[in-house]
């Protein structure tokens, strides 16, 4: 599969956590895939959990020995958002980045991405990714804010494999990109794929609301929004939040 290994699972409790364990054994190899049906216990961002039918959608972790500085640690965002970006290009779905890694299809999250990378000194050795992509499912709880499925858009179901497969050829080529020195390109490519970049939208700082427009990103993953005022923001993930 694209040179990586695939671990495929009934069930699970975190194909992120399994990767964890697995690495701790020194039993994963490098660009190995582990594909549940089913996760117990998803994660999402810091707290939160991700909801998902039983063998209804991609639920994944990719674990990749990375090799990076630990200055440019933003650009394995970049590469993974693409690729999968590039994934849903592939079925003629047209995605947008929300800052810095959900995936959207209009104002709806499709997809969401934790990465967790582990240092040795002034380097990133390691690399476990999860994503979680919104498949084949065809109703989400009320409680759920806004999310949709490649179903929902396309009324066609999907082979979750197969999308994995796509995955992890796009992540070859957005890896190489980058391993090869083509961060401009990349920075590029991601800026211009940003969820409401150059359009007035409403955010929250501080508890206090504003009208901005986000401008781009810098290297280290700050988001830059432009006030009303004519003033640029910088904000890290967490100090800034979409009101939608």
């Amino acid at each position: 599969m694209n040179n990586w290994e695939l671990i495929e699972l009934e069930n699970c409790e975190s194909t992120n956590n399994l990767a964890r364990q697995l690495k701790t054994e020194g039993k994963i190899a490098d660009r190995t895939a582990i594909m549940s049906g089913f996760q117990s216990k998803g994660r999402g961002q810091g707290t939160n959990s991700w909801h998902s039918s039983a063998n209804e959608n991609l639920l994944c972790t990719l674990y990749i020995k990375t090799g990076l500085p630990v200055d440019r640690h933003f650009f394995l965002t970049i590469m993974v958002s693409l690729a999968l970006s590039d994934t849903l290009k592939e079925i003629e779905i047209d995605s947008k980045i929300k800052w810095p890694n959900d995936i959207y299809a209009g104002n709806l999250k499709l997809a969401g991405i934790l990465i967790e990378n582990s240092l040795i000194g002034p380097t990133i050795a390691d690399t476990i990714i999860g994503i979680g992509l919104n498949v084949n499912e065809k109703e989400f709880p009320r409680w759920l804010p806004n999310p949709v499925s490649i179903y929902q858009l396309t009324q066609k179901r999907f082979n979750v494999q197969l999308l994995l497969e796509k995955l992890t050829a796009h992540i070859n080529n957005r890896f190489s990109e980058l391993k090869n020195g083509h961060e401009e390109e990349l920075f590029g490519s991601y800026t211009q794929k940003l969820f409401k970049l150059n359009t007035w939208s409403l955010f929250e700082a501080e508890g206090q609301a504003f009208n901005g427009q986000i401008h781009g990103v810098l290297p280290d993953g700050k988001l830059i929004v432009e006030c009303q005022d004519g003033q640029l923001k910088k904000f890290l993930f967490g100090e800034v939040k979409y009101l939608l």
